[in-house]
């Protein structure tokens, strides 16, 4: 529109805005206006909590920035639970799952949230396996046409060390226990038959769990979900015809259908975690952590650009290690 120094441009905003002249003007970050702004404009005083579940599920606290850790996650729920303003919640679910466990106490959580408060689910790219069990017993579940999700799915892995350890490094393990599974699992010797039998029945149980899960929240029969689980994944459109998900819409219809759900036209909406300033993020990587690590880690992603989600995962592996995972044990890379 035109050319202006900064004072010129002040100035025209002190003559729009009903400021003196040489009046201080008390300008609003964008950070403080995007945490403000009320849905539609309203400024009524229920709410509507958008719950982010974005990253990998797992077990305990937080590590990592992208991650959904079952300890610190279901703090946030009970947040929301307990919040009489709050009457109704979107949880927004991007998650390709992790720990079984772990999604089963979060399920657990959400299960005691729904019963207080309407539940909408809305997915945003993956919502499979792990991200799928806890979203599965929502009232409503929404996903995008292009949603990976599904992936109804357990496995287990357990890392053999031992040729490793002997070939490479010369040590090897001697046992002296007193039960025959008392160093049951263990990354020091090859499973027994028994024992390989005895992982694969908790899979097996664990895989039951989670069809039944499935068929409750969906309101079908487990022999209907096994029809379409056993892993695979879908697209949303897909998982629209198989019963997956209640409808396609964004972010925007979840909070629509959530309102409605609770009856509410006057509202806003606020969301949860609630964001960290920059210092804020910076301060929480380094907890527990040496700045000389996070120096390393921060020369290692410039180094290696998008291969450091390859490292990234390969260091989430030993969370793997001897547990039951409702993870896709694959990855996408959609172009």
């Amino acid at each position: 529109d035109g050319l202006a120094y900064l004072d010129e441009v002040e100035n025209r905003i002190r003559s729009r805005s009903g400021y003196k002249t040489d009046e201080k003007i008390n300008f609003v970050g964008l950070d403080d206006y995007s945490g403000n702004v009320r849905s539609k404009g309203k400024t009524g005083a229920d709410r509507i909590a958008v719950l982010f579940a974005e990253g990998s599920i797992n077990d305990g606290e937080k590590s990592d920035d992208f991650e959904i850790a079952s300890k610190d996650f279901v703090e946030e729920i009970r947040k929301v639970a307990k919040n009489d303003r709050i009457k109704a919640v979107v949880l927004r679910v991007n998650s390709p799952g992790g720990s079984a466990l772990a999604s089963e106490v979060i399920l657990r959580e959400l299960q005691l949230l729904r019963k207080k408060k309407p539940l909408i689910v809305s997915m945003g790219d993956v919502a499979a396996s792990g991200g799928y069990y806890i979203a599965c017993q929502a009232d409503s579940i929404f996903a995008l046409p292009n949603t990976i999700t599904g992936s109804i799915g357990v496995f287990s892995m357990m890392f053999n060390a031992e040729k490793l350890m002997k070939n490479k490094l010369g040590i090897t393990f001697d046992q002296v226990k007193n039960a025959p599974y008392a160093d049951f699992p263990t990354a020091t010797r090859a499973f027994t038959p028994d024992e390989s039998a005895k992982m694969q029945a908790i899979v097996d149980t664990i895989y039951s769990t989670f069809k039944r899960r499935v068929a409750v929240g969906r309101r079908m029969s487990e022999v209907m979900v096994d029809s379409f689980a056993q892993g695979r994944v879908w697209s949303g459109t897909e998982a629209l015809g198989l019963g997956l998900v209640d409808g396609l819409g964004n972010l925007d219809r979840a909070i629509a259908s959530a309102a409605a759900k609770a009856n509410l036209k006057d509202y806003r909406v606020v969301t949860f975690p609630e964001p960290n300033d920059r210092f804020e993020s910076i301060m929480r990587r380094l907890k527990g952590t040496s700045v000389s690590e996070e120096v390393v880690k921060a020369a290692v992603q410039e180094q290696t650009g998008q291969e450091f989600e390859l490292i990234r995962e390969i260091k989430g592996l030993r969370n793997m290690n001897g547990k039951a995972m409702m993870a896709m044990p694959f990855r996408l890379n959609i172009q």
